[in-house]
């Protein structure tokens, strides 16, 4: 299992516990309901070779993932929007591929960790 540290950024989540109180768990529930598909819509924006909508995913999925302390998430979805914003060609279904992993490894540490019910 990957450490926390490299999945999450324990400062933020534990600001937003300090103003959210039990709110929390709505805000890592809406996270995973509202991205359960983010994936699927990844590798199918990039199969039809559709770079903005790539970058248009990558760029809502950083913020939001920033803004709640999901640190990994973050950083992948911003190599990737930083790739194609730059032409650098990233290697957009290795970055994919790194952010399914990503993502599920830090649902599972959401669980472990109790801001979210399986």
């Amino acid at each position: 299992m990957t450490d926390t540290s490299d999945l999450l950024k324990l400062s933020t989540i534990n600001e937003l516990k300090e103003v959210l109180d039990d709110d929390i768990f709505e805000i890592y529930s809406e996270f995973r309901s509202d991205n359960q598909n983010i994936i699927t819509q990844f590798n199918t924006a990039a199969a039809s070779g559709n770079e903005e909508a790539v970058l248009q995913l990558a760029h809502t999925l950083k913020g939001t993932a920033g803004n709640i302390g999901l640190h990994k998430i973050c950083n992948i979805a911003d190599q990737l929007e930083k790739g194609i914003r730059n032409n650098s060609s990233p290697d957009i279904s290795s970055l994919i591929n790194q952010l399914e992993s990503s993502y599920n490894q830090t649902l599972e540490k959401l669980i472990e960790i109790g801001l979210l019910v399986e």
